[in-house]
C-alpha cells in the first residue's frame, strides 16, 4: 500500500509518485521548477530514486519518516529509469555506478534528495553534494540463502570480493559464479540451480516475501561470522551541500554517527578496492572489521 491509501505508483519514464495528503494525489508537477536553498517553509521536496520496486519501497520509507518529522513539506518522488533498471543482467557491485544518474538530478536541481543504499555510496562525493543522513538503521546482517534440495554446495553465487574472501573457508571446494539482476532474479537463480547458495543483505529481504521462494532457506549471520560492508542496512539521503542543514535534523543521528565511523575507517585503509573490506559498528559501539589477507577466489566466467 502506498504512503496514503489512495496513492499508487505510476512509473512512465520520468513519471512521479506523490507522497502527500490524499487531496493532493494526482496533482503531480509535470515540470518541477528549479529551486534555490531549501527553507523550513519549503512547500515541495522532490525525491528521486531508482525505478525498481525495491528502491521505490525504500523511498516510501523515507517519505514516511520525513513526514513524521515535519508537516511543512509535501514530498513527491521522481523515479529515474537508470541503466540498472534498463539492464536485465547486471552485477550487484555495479550498483554504485548507477547512483551517478541520481546525483546528476540533484546537481541539475531536478530533484532535492536522492535515496541510496548506503553501502553503494562512494567514499568521495561530487562537489556540491553531501550525505544529509540516514533512516534508522535496519538489519545489517548477511543472509546465506540455500536451496533446500542441495546436499553438497558446489556453486556459490557471490559477486562481492569481501564476501568471497570471508566464506571461502566455509566452502573450500566450491566454485564461485556471478548472479546478476535484481534480488528477486538472484533468488530465483538459486531456485533454478544456477548456484546452490548465495549471500544477500538481510535488510533487502524486507521488500520481498520470502514465502514466494519455498525451496529456499535463509540463515542470518551476525558480524562476528561475516562482517558486512560499511553502511550496510542503512538507507542514505543525499542532497546538495547547501541543503544539508534542512534535512539532517529530520534524520537519525545515531545511524549517522555509526555509518560515518564506518566510512571514515574504510577511507583510512586506502585500499585499491574498498569493496574488499568489511566494517560494522553495532548499537553498543563495538566495531567489527575485516581486511583480506589474500585475493579472494576468482569468479568462474560463464
Amino acid at each position: 500500500m502506498g504512503l496514503y491509501q489512495n496513492a499508487r505508483p505510476r512509473i512512465q519514464g520520468p513519471g512521479t509518485l506523490a507522497f502527500g495528503p490524499p487531496n493532493q494525489i494526482g496533482k503531480t508537477p509535470q515540470n518541477p521548477p528549479i529551486r534555490r536553498q531549501l527553507t523550513a517553509m519549503k512547500s515541495k521536496v522532490i525525491l528521486t530514486t531508482y525505478g525498481n520496486a525495491v528502491a521505490l519501497w525504500h523511498a516510501e520509507k523515507v517519505g514516511r519518516h520525513l513526514l513524521s518529522k515535519t508537516q511543512k513539506c509535501l514530498l513527491w518522488t521522481m523515479p529515474l529509469v537508470t541503466a540498472a533498471d534498463r539492464m536485465e543482467h547486471w552485477r550487484v557491485e555495479e550498483g554504485g555506478l548507477f547512483g551517478k544518474e541520481l546525483e546528476e538530478a540533484l546537481l541539475s536541481e531536478r530533484a532535492d534528495i536522492a535515496i541510496h543504499f548506503a553501502e553503494n555510496i562512494p567514499l568521495v562525493l561530487p562537489d556540491g553534494l553531501d550525505i544529509a543522513g540516514y533512516l534508522p538503521r535496519g538489519d545489517a546482517r548477511e543472509v546465506l540463502v540455500k536451496n533446500v534440495y542441495v546436499t553438497r554446495v558446489e556453486r556459490i553465487g557471490v559477486n562481492s570480493p569481501r564476501r568471497r574472501a570471508q566464506i571461502q573457508a566455509m566452502f573450500p571446494e566450491a566454485e564461485y559464479v556471478a548472479p546478476r539482476g535484481t534480488l528477486a532474479a538472484r533468488l530465483q537463480a538459486v531456485c533454478d540451480g544456477f548456484c546452490d547458495v548465495m549471500i544477500t543483505e538481510a535488510w533487502a529481504l524486507e521488500a520481498l516475501s520470502t514465502r514466494d521462494f519455498p525451496s529456499l532457506t535463509f540463515e542470518f549471520m551476525g558480524p562476528h561470522t561475516l562482517v558486512p560492508s560499511a553502511g550496510q542496512g542503512a538507507i542514505a539521503v543525499e542532497c546538495r551541500t547547501r541543503d544539508v542543514d534542512f534535512f539532517r535534523p529530520l534524520l537519525d543521528a545515531t545511524t549517522f554517527a555509526r555509518v560515518t565511523q564506518e566510512r571514515n575507517w574504510l577511507a583510512k585503509q586506502d585500499l585499491a578496492d574498498p569493496n574488499s573490506a568489511g566494517i560494522h559498528v553495532d548499537e553498543h559501539g563495538r566495531q567489527f572489521t575485516f581486511l583480506p589477507k589474500r585475493p579472494p577466489v576468482a569468479i568462474r566466467q560463464s
